[in-house]
């Protein structure tokens, strides 16, 4: 059974932006909360934080599935390594794993991004989805921005 929930809200600078977290009552992590910081718009470094409850270890070889598009155009589609974020500083994980395992407790994960300040206008849908090294779910969100004001 999905655990969902959706967060929504409208800022001056575009006119719709929500976030829908899908997560499974059994798989390894629990998001209990997701935020983009500042209001997001072109050219602005925005902190996306994830916090949640890991249930059993995440290992190395977890990754993530990234679609990105913007209305029925598909701007990026690709798998990211999890760890190999972490090691190159794009992702922050606290508590740290130091090269090891996400141990089972509270974490909270931070990724921080540059919007582009030249950007196609339009509605952006944003998926990831988490998947762990044995392949089975990790957890996943969807985040939509519109930016046609």
């Amino acid at each position: 059974m999905d655990t969902h929930s959706h967060q929504s809200a409208t800022f001056s600078n575009i006119t719709r932006f929500s976030i829908d977290n899908h997560t499974y009552p059994t798989s390894p992590l629990h998001i209990t909360s997701i935020t983009v910081d500042p209001d997001p718009k072109p050219g602005a470094a925005v902190v996306l934080t994830i916090k949640g409850r890991v249930q059993e270890a995440i290992e190395d070889g977890a990754y993530y599935k990234l679609s990105i598009k913007n209305g029925l155009i598909t701007m990026a589609n690709k798998t990211v390594d999890l760890f190999e974020e972490v090691r190159n500083g794009s992702l922050e994980v606290t508590p740290d794993p130091a090269g090891g395992p996400i141990k089972p407790g509270e974490v909270e994960m931070t990724y921080r991004h540059l919007i582009p300040s030249q950007m196609m206008p339009g509605e952006f849908k944003v998926v990831i989805d988490g998947v762990t090294a044995a392949d089975t779910p990790l957890g996943a969100f969807t985040l939509r921005i519109d930016f046609t004001r």
